[in-house]
């Protein structure tokens, strides 16, 4: 596996070209589509919300300009705060994991484990799914993912499976928890405040939903790596030689992430702390990467040139995920969003309530595409999906789960979402192979999503 985030030329020009054609798509729409606004408010929260039936068509107004300059105009939106977080965090973070792979720290972790576990590979794997899928449903984790993913890529195949395997006990995993909402903060907590129910309340069924969605995944791990593991691969003969210097040097790296991971557990349930999620990740991948790096007596100049050459390689993902940002940037200047949003939301009137929990779902799975940020869309869509329930009977909590739904599976799917660009960078996997290898999934996700939905108003959850 490659150092970084080094990616293919082939995997990066097939990337780039998949996001360019996608922005212009949503510049020639802006010429189709009438531009239209909603009147918005500030709440108590300090966060900007839609007034439902303020909508009105504008004058349109976007010139080319703004166009060729999107990838670079969005930070000078609301927006900003966010992808500049991110870009920042995972510069860090591939820089630090940079050290650990050069001095060897990683690798020889990953050799001490396959030493003790080969004999259980299949159950390995499904073990490291089965805790982040966990983690993304009870933490509400996603983004704090991506540095973990040049490690389980580099078991995985060291295991005698592939690089997808890898992203598949990670990226998928942590997504698949992420989307059942079971303690999620960032959705289910956001959305269910944003609705007036008691945070976290109709949390058995969504348990459920996390068992079902926990089955398909499992099983998928499994039947995928008994597909493709490379059966050449023999154990029998491997051998692992201890050396006390890389004990301590792993012990240190293991020590400090796991600090760091415990301290995320409380953000998570401490309310005031549920933002710093992210920082508390980065600051103990960069901890553990520097402390075992002097532990083992590493010689500083290569600690600091691993870190800078990290740092370097994640330059083409940087650039991938501005122009996939600038999708919103030019559908939201041109008006073309709001529009969009308002004749989604009339598509739900006069229906039964099985067709319009089912067009909630679809309608945030289609806003997913442009707006990746589950918190942003919840302040964006539950003023409108208000008045909906109050009219058709609908229960909240199903809105809320649908929502979840929505947002969560297709953050996996959507090349807009800069976690999945990045993600699969760090793996050195191109878009287009990834999807090929998990269409299955996605699939089955989809329609157990609409049953699951479906059987929630037949129970009147």
């Amino acid at each position: 596996m490659k150092k970084g985030l080094s990616v293919s030329v082939k995997s990066f020009i097939f990337s780039i070209a998949v996001i360019f054609l996608l922005m212009v798509l949503s510049y020639i729409s802006s010429f189709i589509i009438p531009s239209g606004a909603y009147q918005t408010t500030i709440n108590e929260s300090g966060n900007t919300v839609i007034i439902p039936g303020t909508y009105e068509l504008v004058e349109k107004s976007f010139p080319f300009w703004k166009f060729i300059l999107s990838p670079f105009l969005i930070f000078t939106t609301s927006d900003s705060g966010t992808l500049i977080l991110i870009i920042v965090f995972l510069t860090l973070i591939i820089g630090s994991v940079c050290i650990a792979q050069d001095n060897g720290i990683i690798k020889y972790f990953i050799n001490k484990i396959i030493y003790k576990y080969h004999t259980k590979r299949y159950f390995l794997m499904m073990l490291i799914g089965l805790i982040f899928m966990l983690i993304g449903a009870l933490v509400g984790s996603f983004e704090e993912i991506l540095p973990f993913i040049p490690i389980t890529t580099l078991l995985a195949v060291s295991l005698g499976f592939d690089a997808f395997s890898g992203i598949i006990i990670s990226l998928l995993s942590i997504g698949a928890g992420w989307s059942t909402g079971v303690l999620n903060p960032f959705t289910t907590g956001i959305a269910q405040d944003k609705l007036g129910l008691v945070m976290f309340s109709g949390t058995g069924y969504r348990l459920v939903c996390f068992v079902i969605f926990a089955v398909i995944l499992e099983l998928f791990i499994y039947l995928y790596c008994k597909k493709i593991v490379n059966i050449d691969k023999k154990f029998d003969d491997y051998e692992f030689i201890e050396d006390p210097i890389m004990n301590k040097g792993s012990k240190t790296f293991i020590i400090v992430l796991l600090s760091g991971l415990l301290f995320v557990v409380l953000c998570s349930v401490l309310k005031d702390l549920a933002t710093y999620t992210i920082i508390v990740i980065a600051l103990a991948f960069i901890a553990s990467c520097f402390s075992s790096a002097i532990v083992i007596k590493e010689d500083s100049k290569k600690i600091f040139k691993s870190f800078f050459g990290g740092i370097i390689s994640i330059a083409p993902s940087i650039l991938m995920i501005m122009m996939a940002s600038s999708v919103k940037y030019i559908l939201a200047e041109s008006g073309t969003l709001d529009t969009i949003l308002y004749y989604l939301i009339n598509l739900c009137s006069g229906y039964n309530e099985y067709f319009i929990i089912i067009m909630i779902f679809i309608i945030v799975l289609i806003l997913n595409f442009f707006i990746p940020s589950g918190s942003a869309k919840v302040f964006l869509i539950m003023p409108l999906i208000y008045p909906i329930a109050q009219v058709t009977g609908v229960s909240l909590q199903l809105f809320v789960l649908a929502y979840c739904f929505g947002d969560g599976f297709s953050n996996l799917v959507y090349p807009t979402n800069p976690v999945l660009l990045m993600g699969l960078s760090a793996a050195n996997l191109g878009y287009g192979e990834y999807l090929k290898k998990s269409a299955i999934y996605h699939i089955l996700t989809f329609i157990f999503s609409i049953l699951l939905l479906i059987l929630g108003v037949v129970i009147n959850y």
